[in-house]
């Protein structure tokens, strides 16, 4: 493979940090039956500042997977992460607009089931599986840094860029990007290989007052969408030239 996407993530950021129990699994049931997910829980304890000092809460953690473990949703205290992971070499990932879709009906689902709920952030995050020979493989780390005669075999590099999400807009974005070369495998192969990751987190900057409403929702997760592709295209540019 090479330049695959082999895991998405899209994560929304609530106001409530409260955890989840079995009533949710009743709310959460129109979920599961329109994606044909399985539900999976845990117990959790947590701990509530009261009067008396801190008191223990017992609640649910809440995963809702398929059965091949392609596709999950994960609930958390204050977030909820949707995810697809390709899980085979047969497996390959719908368009990216695809998956975007299925993100916007999974929030348009939720903020219907909990309409207390206030998303304050959003995340896309891509990870890219560089498959290069040899010669580009040993090039590849002298494309990003000064060049140096030793033979440097593993390296990773972080970058973060924050700009607004569309001209003119109070709404920042950090594009944080890692790329990075080693010997590892993707959880569906037997072998490990030498290669090169790309990690894209594109998310939207923490402390903004803002509520974002669906029409919201959308045209950042396109104008991250995009930006994303952008980057993983100039990377696929640079580690192949």
């Amino acid at each position: 493979m090479l330049n695959e996407q082999i895991n998405r993530r899209a994560t929304v950021f609530i106001n409530e940090n409260r955890m989840m129990n079995n009533q949710d699994l009743a709310i959460l049931n129109p979920l599961m039956q329109e994606f044909a997910l399985l539900p999976s829980t845990n117990k959790q304890m947590n701990f509530q500042i009261t009067p008396n000092g801190l008191q223990p809460i017992e609640g649910l953690s809440i995963e809702l997977r398929t059965n091949n473990d392609s596709f999950k949703i994960s609930f958390g205290q204050g977030r909820i992460d949707i995810l697809r992971n390709k899980i085979s070499t047969e497996d390959n990932l719908e368009p990216i607009d695809d998956f975007i879709s299925k993100v916007q009906r999974i929030i348009s689902m939720l903020t219907q089931a909990y309409p207390t709920w206030i998303i304050n952030r959003i995340a896309l995050c891509l990870n890219v599986c560089f498959d290069l020979d040899i010669e580009h493989l040993v090039s590849s780390y002298h494309k990003f840094v000064v060049k140096d005669s030793q033979n440097i075999v593993e390296w990773r590099l972080r970058n973060v860029i924050r700009k607004p999400f569309s001209e003119g807009s109070n709404i920042l974005v950090n594009q944080v990007s890692t790329i990075s070369r080693s010997v590892f495998q993707t959880s569906f192969e037997q072998l490990p290989s030498d290669r090169i990751l790309v990690e894209t987190d594109f998310n939207t900057m923490v402390g903004q007052d803002i509520n974002f409403n669906p029409e919201l929702i959308t045209s950042i997760l396109e104008a991250t969408k995009t930006d994303t592709l952008q980057l993983i295209d100039e990377y696929n540019r640079l580690l192949t030239d």
